[in-house]
């Protein structure tokens, strides 16, 4: 290769690599700025517009909906956390859990199913029920069964 050759590739080398440099100082220097921007300091949090979950999902064209993490007896007792619920999704998921549902082989208790579909009901809630069966919180006779080899 020639002289000019190298000469030339040298000065193209120097110039793209001080624009690579400028592109990483800005970028840098961006990140800063924008951590700045997550700051809580100099943000205001403050509620102006309290539009409930289900509203929000509902202008969207969604369901809003959640599992109410308590037995039905705690959540009839809890008229807060109805009221809550009720306000804020237009779904309720209940668990059917095998080892609630059917604790003994061939014995079945909806109870606690029944409770949240009524409620679900009474409040023009959607209702769903999760899971039947699930890698966890099944009953001791349906385990059993799965681990016995004429099973099929």
């Amino acid at each position: 290769m020639g002289k000019k050759f190298l000469i030339r590739r040298n000065i193209l080398l120097l110039f793209l690599s001080s624009i690579f440099l400028k592109i990483i100082h800005e970028f840098f220097r961006e990140k800063k700025t924008q951590a700045q921007v997550f700051d809580t300091a100099t943000r205001s949090f403050d509620i102006t517009n309290i539009i409930s979950l289900r509203q929000t999902a509902k202008s969207k064209g969604c369901v809003y909906g959640a599992f109410p993490s308590v037995d039905s007896k705690q959540f009839a007792e809890n008229r807060q956390y109805q009221d809550i619920f009720v306000k804020e999704c237009s779904l309720l998921v209940a668990g059917f859990y095998g080892v609630v549902v059917s604790p003994e082989e061939n014995k079945f208790d909806f109870i606690q199913s029944d409770y949240f579909a009524e409620f679900s009901s009474q409040h023009q809630m959607l209702f769903r029920g999760h899971p039947l069966l699930w890698h966890e919180w099944n009953a001791e006779w349906l385990i059993k069964k799965f681990k016995n080899p004429n099973t099929s």
